[in-house]
């Protein structure tokens, strides 16, 4: 699917905001695929909003592609847990690593960067693969709630950002509390 400018975005989203969807977990996931293709993709840690996410999307979306960072530090309780929504709920899931993983990681940077330089390790296993994803698609679904921080306390269900891509942010509105119904009704 071709790229979209940024004017074309910007138009699609003030529409989409104007027709009230961005209210609506399901009409916005359902709008931004239809807007992006597959061009559009998830990332999730499988935290609880991740899941309130991924629940909607194995039925409404179940091609989208979704991307867990697997950095090589994962417990393996959390591989197995991927690997279990991967086949019970048919997630078109990918396990992304960074371009040095393991033991080729430890060996550039020792054992336990984590502790030594925990911005450096964090590059390394999550912003430069990140971005590697970014680069492969234009927008990204995120599971970001104003009630999560201050920082995130303006945020916007969908952004239009300086490097023309979309972050739909379906949950935006969501509570915490919210989040917690979901997850005990589903």
């Amino acid at each position: 699917m071709a790229l979209k400018d940024r004017a074309t975005l910007e138009k699609a989203v003030a529409n989409a905001t104007a027709r009230g969807i961005t209210g609506d977990t399901r009409e916005l996931l359902r709008w931004a695929y239809e807007l992006l293709g597959d061009s559009l993709m998830m990332s999730t840690a499988f935290g609880k909003s991740g899941m309130v996410l991924l629940h909607v999307i194995k039925d409404l979306i179940p091609d989208l592609p979704i991307y867990f960072l697997d950095t090589g530090f994962h417990f393996q309780e959390t591989l197995d847990y991927a690997n279990l929504l991967k086949r019970d709920w048919g997630l078109n899931l990918h396990f992304h690593r960074p371009k040095l993983y393991g033991d080729a990681f430890k060996e550039k940077y020792g054992e336990k960067l984590y502790e030594t330089n925990p911005d450096l390790c964090c590059h390394k296993n999550k912003v430069e693969p990140f971005a590697e994803l970014l680069d492969q698609h234009q927008g990204w679904i995120a599971g970001i709630r104003r009630d999560q921080s201050a920082s995130r306390a303006e945020a916007e269900a969908l952004e239009v950002l300086e490097t023309n891509k979309l972050k739909i942010q379906p949950l935006v509105m969501w509570t915490r509390s919210r989040v917690e119904d979901y997850i005990a009704d589903h």
